[in-house]
């Protein structure tokens, strides 16, 4: 058997090839792909081949065309479709017999390493030999096949793969709003611009607001010192009422991971104390020309907001 490893995974390595492959057996006959079949055990680790996997590094490839057959004994792994992540696989398992029933087909999906992994991998003709010799193994392949492709429908076809992105200002503030999405125009997110003045104190505009929220991945409030407060003989800058209605609005329907607020880092606003945990996002508008240059902040956080939390 032909061994690739690292130095740091040489004992791990050895943990499972030494006494005749005993604890890789035991590992696999835990897997739903032996049902039935465990004497193709015996076969597959003859011919296979021990590989150590680095977090972040993908083994397999969307669209590729090699279709070796792996079994995860030691790790976790991140299944992702067009960069999309939608399952999460624990050792023991096997991964990449999917591709193996279809000769004309390519890899459906990608595979990284969530932590050090530790495989089997078995040649695609080695792995098609031994199921033919043992055909239980291609029924529950088959099986296999069935259940993952329903999860995947559940998954893939209900959600976007776009993420959309609700903007929401008072009149005042639509240049910055505006700035934020031409700086997103040639990104993979979606933004939508709505300004205070939608925001009418009526049942359509609530509807209409919740509609927004039920489809929208993330929101961002401009916050100005539109409006003036006293408070205690104090008088204080606030940002306008119908903006933090709306921001409480979306955090009920989102979260408050993916609901923001963005505010100029030189005026100091006061902010409701429910809203004290939550950091803002701070930009330096100092004119016109430069706005662009001063929402930069705002479309990087954004831009970092989305990958990391996708859509819902």
């Amino acid at each position: 058997m032909c061994v690739k490893v690292g130095r740091e995974t040489m004992d791990r390595i050895k943990y499972f090839s030494e006494s005749d492959h005993k604890n890789t057996k035991n590992l696999l006959e835990r897997c739903q792909l032996f049902i039935g079949a465990h004497d193709a055990i015996n076969d597959l680790v003859k011919v296979g081949t021990y590989e150590s996997q680095i977090p972040g590094k993908p083994f397999i490839n969307q669209n590729d065309r090699i279709k070796d057959v792996y079994f995860l004994l030691e790790g976790e792994v991140d299944i992702l479709i067009n960069g999309r992540g939608i399952a999460t696989r624990c050792a023991p398992t096997h991964i990449g017999e999917m591709a193996v029933t279809d000769p004309t087909a390519r890899r459906s999906a990608t595979v990284v390493p969530l932590e050090n992994c530790i495989l089997l991998r078995i040649h695609e003709l080695d792995f098609t030999t031994i199921a033919n010799k043992h055909p239980r193994v291609w029924q529950n392949i088959a099986a296999e096949i069935a259940q993952r492709l329903r999860q995947r429908g559940e998954l893939v076809d209900t959600k976007e793969v776009t993420p959309r992105i609700f903007i929401g200002s008072s009149a005042e503030y639509l240049d910055v709003a505006y700035a934020i999405q031409e700086g997103l125009l040639h990104t993979d997110i979606s933004v939508n611009v709505w300004s205070q003045d939608c925001f009418r104190p009526s049942e359509g505009t609530l509807a209409a607001l919740e509609r927004e929220a039920l489809n929208s991945d993330f929101a961002l409030f401009i916050f100005g010192n539109e409006d003036l407060v006293i408070s205690r003989d104090e008088k204080s800058e606030v940002p306008r009422d119908n903006v933090i209605f709306e921001l409480g609005l979306f955090i009920g329907k989102l979260s408050s991971q993916r609901v923001y607020y963005a505010k100029e880092i030189d005026i100091n606003l006061k902010i409701p104390t429910d809203l004290l945990g939550i950091s803002p996002i701070n930009y330096r508008r100092k004119n016109r020309e430069s706005l662009s240059v001063s929402v930069q902040p705002i479309c990087n956080k954004l831009s970092k907001m989305a990958k990391l939390h996708g859509t819902k």
